[in-house]
């Protein structure tokens, strides 16, 4: 073997460790980008999971105190006819729905129907995929008690107002304004002219505010707006002082006994008025 064939088979090996080293150099420098890539890639779809979900809940948050506020609004208005007002909410991922509640609200005075069949819309604010809810809760109303349940706000529930607003999981996260319900006040015992004479006499004034759908539309930035449309007053004469009170609202119900002052400066109380008010509220989006 001479020397000249030694030297270029060392050249050759060398020559193919050279390759494989190069090689191998490729390799892993293939493999630290795709890691590289890998990494990237995920660290910024959980940025964006991380400020989407910080972007819904916001949202969520601000529905609430948007909601808890025309609910009191609402309330406020439905005292004066013509009047009206607004409040402004931001939604990106989640929806305002103005829909028909379903069910209509009867209430029933002894034997005379006080609200017949009346329809009403609810508000309802769906929240963004990625927001977690809490199954129930009251946000105005009574902790104690339930919407569904509360269809009679009775003279010894002076603190429960008309408007709900809770929280429920339906389909995901949601707020809801509910009205879908009365307050009864006694407002005392007068001596009422009969044209021959007096008569002591219980006035008692029975409220109903339904929410009536209005325009809707707008989408990111928008106005709910609420207007008091009208407001309907029937009145009753019933005799006696004490009644039962029946009000239903689709499948749900709710007794009241409701017992007057039974005499006035020692004259008995023959009779009882009833002034039934129903102020209807438009709501909608502008």
């Amino acid at each position: 073997m001479t020397r000249g064939s030694s030297l270029a088979r060392r050249a050759r090996a060398k020559g193919r460790r050279a390759g494989c080293r190069q090689g191998s150099a490729a390799v892993s420098t293939l493999i630290l980008i795709s890691t590289a890539l890998v990494v990237t890639v995920a660290a910024a779809f959980v940025s964006f999971e991380v400020v989407e979900v910080q972007s819904q809940i916001a949202e969520y948050e601000n529905a609430k105190a948007a909601l808890l506020s025309m609910a009191e609004l609402i309330e406020g208005l439905s005292q004066s006819e013509g009047s009206a007002g607004y409040g402004r909410m931001y939604v990106r991922s989640g929806g305002l729905d103005i829909v028909n509640d379903q069910t209509a609200f009867t209430l029933q005075v002894g034997g005379w129907k006080a609200i017949d069949a009346l329809p009403f819309v609810t508000m309802r604010f769906r929240a963004g995929r990625l927001v977690g809810g809490l199954d129930y809760s009251v946000l105005r109303g009574d902790t104690g008690l339930t919407p569904q349940g509360t269809l009679i706000v009775s003279p010894s529930l002076p603190n429960v107002p008309l408007g709900w607003v809770y929280l429920q999981r339906e389909e995901g996260a949601r707020v809801l304004v509910d009205f879908g319900r009365v307050r009864v006040n006694i407002m005392g015992t007068y001596n009422l002219s009969t044209g021959t004479g007096w008569e002591p006499t219980n006035v008692v004034e029975i409220v109903f505010i339904r929410l009536t759908q209005g325009p809707t539309y707008g989408s990111d930035v928008f106005d709910v707006r609420a207007q008091n449309k009208r407001i309907i007053l029937t009145s009753c004469k019933l005799p006696g002082y004490s009644f039962e009170l029946l009000a239903v609202r689709g499948s749900d119900s709710q007794t009241y006994s409701l017992v007057c002052p039974d005499s006035l400066n020692g004259e008995p109380v023959t009779s009882t008025v009833f002034n039934v008010v129903v102020a209807e509220v438009e709501v909608g989006t502008q």
